[in-house]
């Protein structure tokens, strides 16, 4: 039952989310100011999110927190608290997700505001009921947040309360208790019939009608529901059956069970004359006939349901029942029985056709009525602006006789609308430039994601690999991905989206390695010389791959058997250049690797980006290994 639920609403999260772009929003918000508005936008980004990159709705709404709490919005702060304390929920993370609860109604209860108060207290409900299942408390708060908006009179509001506690009580056997509550939320959602507030809870009331199997209920809030949604669906594909998950079936492919109840559903149907239910269902009747292998029962079934539209207004219907007829005696080798079926489909669909195309043309009457009304409102709009032309050039020969006796006066008037000019263009580049940079800001934010994820499945991947050289090689890979990962790490969120301190990038990639070679930190010693240099994402990617090489490999190789001491990272301006030095106080060359002409994968990888960056590289074998890189032509 929730599972379907969550599906439903997943559906209808899903089409609200295509009315906003993305990107269009995020456009606004690289435009937009400091305050209230742009809060609440950042919390609208964060919620467009949700199900696309759970990161970065987390990301936005913990943006929208920052700036609430600079601007003192408490307001923002609670909603983005709470938005929040929903990620680390659908995330499994319930201790944090409780505690951003707790501190959103904090906040509600120093204000002391009905609303918030019952928002909260509505929240706290939904969280003992889907996070933690506590009836008793989840029933508490609803009960809590119901009397706050009674007595702040918030009658709208109440049918989220109304709807979280009657579904409490269903599931704890309460059925009446649950029934008065979800049709005082129907009562409440009716008084507007917003399709995301009134279609769910009239989806919820047949479901539980549906469940405790009262099929007169079940029948009358089904043609209800169904009529609308047709509302906003007059366009829907003809050739889908309409609406399927209203039957609620887990299993359509079990027959046995689901033919018996749906053709129960359609004799309940017919009984109260709700001719859509009824058509519905033997639509989805026949198909569940047709899998099972009861293919004349299907055919059969569908040809009850023609004879149950025969009017007008369910020609859509039968277009889709004689469109299925016809390919259904087809397959059944019935050819004589499909062509009859098609010709009675193209006569009904060029029926349909004809209303479509009288509705289209209804509709272009219209659209030329405006534009006609359009067409005068422009002309008269063109005639006064030639009356303010006029005005406007008696104004100018006025001025240009002014003009000769205070031109002094109209320099200073031209100097103050260049200067108004240049700082309206100084700031659409100043916008341009901080959309650019958000835009930025998010690309480094989703490589590094990617990148982690990249590193999640090698290392997944390792637990399946038994061969050592195999696995050395899939940990060394994954090394080579997390080096490039912390540099887009670094960059993401910073005001320098394109320079990186080298020192602490070398501090993180040295922990990273520490951790993952397991080296004790007592037994090997990393001494480093780094001076303060800004470098470049597309040098210091090739360089921090040189430093992830030769640090692994003293890791690695040079310190045997538990053998102590010391591995040395200078990193140096000289001049105009950079120099790189690694070396360690190790066993040496018979540990590390032979000549040149039998290099490893990973030398061969340091001396291919050591060309890439046009640098010279000289190595040392004894007594320890030591490298020496100089990068040249990298003055600031």
């Amino acid at each position: 039952m929730y599972k379907s639920i969550l599906i439903f609403l997943f559906l209808l999260v899903g089409t609200m989310a295509k009315a906003t772009n993305l990107d269009s929003l995020l456009q606004v918000l690289a435009k937009s100011k400091e305050d209230t508005a742009q809060v609440r936008l950042l919390r609208t980004i964060a919620w467009k999110y949700v199900l696309i990159n759970a990161d970065s709705s987390q990301l936005f709404y913990r943006k929208s927190l920052s700036l609430a709490e600079l601007i003192h919005f408490p307001e923002g702060q609670i909603f983005a608290l709470m938005g929040i304390q929903a990620g680390f929920g659908r995330a499994g993370q319930k201790d944090s997700s409780l505690l951003y609860l707790r501190k959103a109604l904090m906040l509600a209860r120093a204000l002391d505001h009905p609303k918030l108060l019952a928002v909260c207290y509505g929240q706290f409900g939904s969280f003992y009921t889907n996070d933690i299942y506590k009836p008793d408390s989840a029933i508490y708060y609803f009960d809590l947040a119901l009397q706050i908006q009674r007595q702040a009179n918030a009658t709208y509001d109440q049918w989220h309360n109304y709807l979280g506690r009657g579904e409490m009580y269903y599931k704890l056997g309460m059925d009446e208790k649950g029934e008065a509550d979800v049709l005082e939320a129907l009562r409440i959602t009716e008084t507007r019939k917003i399709r995301m507030d009134y279609g769910v809870v009239l989806y919820r009331l047949i479901r539980n009608y549906f469940d405790l199997g009262e099929w007169d209920k079940y029948s009358k809030w089904s043609e209800a529901y169904i009529r609308f949604i047709e509302q906003g669906d007059q366009h829907r594909d003809r050739l889908s059956a309409f609406h399927r998950g209203l039957y609620f079936f887990e299993d359509e492919s079990n027959a046995a069970q689901v033919i018996p109840v749906l053709q129960h559903i359609v004799d309940i149907h017919q009984k109260n004359k709700n001719a859509h239910a009824t058509l519905d269902a033997l639509q989805y009747l026949a198909s569940v006939e047709w899998k099972a292998g009861k293919k004349a029962d299907a055919i059969q079934t569908l040809e009850r349901a023609i004879a149950a539209a025969p009017s007008k207004e369910f020609l859509i219907y039968q277009e889709i029942f004689y469109e299925r007829i016809s390919k259904w005696y087809e397959e059944t080798g019935h050819l004589d029985k499909a062509y009859f079926n098609f010709k009675k489909y193209k006569t009904v669909h060029d029926s349909v056709e004809v209303m479509d195309n009288r509705n289209h043309i209804a509709e272009l009457e219209v659209r030329f009525e405006t534009a006609k009304k359009e067409e005068e409102l422009t002309r008269q709009s063109l005639e006064l602006e030639k009356k303010k032309s006029i005005n406007r050039n008696f104004f100018w020969l006025s001025a240009m006789l002014s003009l000769q006796v205070i031109g002094g006066g109209a320099f200073l008037w031209l100097k103050i609308k260049s200067n108004r000019s240049l700082a309206i263009k100084n700031n659409i580049i100043l916008s341009s430039l901080e959309e650019k940079e958000l835009l930025l800001n998010e690309i480094h934010h989703r490589v590094k994601n990617n990148l982690q994820v990249i590193s999640s499945l090698l290392n997944l991947q390792s637990k399946y690999i038994e061969d050592p050289s195999a696995l050395e090689a899939i940990k060394e890979g994954r090394n080579r991905v997390n080096s490039m990962s912390l540099i887009h790490q670094h960059l993401y969120g910073r005001e320098n989206l394109s320079k990186i301190d080298v020192g602490l990038y070398l501090e993180k990639l040295s922990d990273s390695l520490f951790q993952s070679y397991n080296i004790n930190r007592d037994r090997v010693h990393l001494i480093t010389e780094v001076d303060s240099i800004m470098l470049d994402i597309d040098i210091l990617i090739p360089l921090g791959l040189i430093l992830n090489e030769l640090i692994s490999n003293a890791l690695k190789h040079a310190f045997p058997n538990n053998r102590e001491g010391n591995v040395r990272v200078v990193i140096k301006r000289q001049e105009a250049n950079i120099v790189l030095e690694v070396n360690d106080n190790g066993v040496g060359a018979s540990i590390h690797a032979g000549d040149d002409s039998n290099d490893s994968f990973g030398m061969d990888m340091i001396k291919a980006f050591a060309q890439k960056l046009k640098a010279t590289l000289e190595i040392k074998y004894q007594p320890a290994v030591s490298a020496r890189l100089v990068i040249p032509n990298m003055s600031a």
